[in-house]
């Protein structure tokens, strides 16, 4: 089940009603942009229908697994968990789910449950542990 990140008192509100995709449409690699304190942009980009790992390594090898590494950016002392949330896509929309994080994962202040898909949308702030990025942009190339 699909939760969708509205305000808490309106769980089940479709925001966007028009953002799936085209029936029989053909789906492109998915380009999900955050903006990372203080000023920098990543960009996570996985196939249709998978997901992306993100928190933070301890060495390199184990920073192959994640798509998104908050290490450099002081995941450890702020909460993030080594495998701490994954973004995924799911026919066309992009979700955010905690896989069990010790610290919790919240989208625009709202605590998401664990192991359930939350929808994202671009101008959502996420934080994982007490780490905040802002999703800028949404795409498929």
């Amino acid at each position: 089940m699909f939760q969708d990140t509205n305000l808490p008192n309106e769980p089940n509100v479709e925001r966007n009603a028009g953002d799936s995709p085209q029936p029989g449409s053909r789906l492109s690699s998915v380009r999900v942009e955050v903006q990372l304190p203080p000023h920098t942009v990543r960009t996570i980009k996985f196939p249709p229908n998978a997901r992306a790992l993100i928190g933070r390594s301890e060495d390199e090898e184990a920073a192959s697994d994640l798509m998104l590494d908050f290490a450099p950016y002081g995941g450890e002392p702020n909460g993030v968990s080594r495998i701490h949330a994954a973004i995924s896509d799911q026919e066309g929309q992009v979700f955010i789910t905690d896989l069990n994080s010790t610290n919790g994962t919240r989208i625009n202040g709202l605590e998401l449950v664990v192991q359930r898909p939350y929808r994202l949308y671009e101008g959502d702030e996420l934080e994982l542990g007490s780490v905040r990025l802002t999703i800028i942009r949404i795409s498929r190339s």
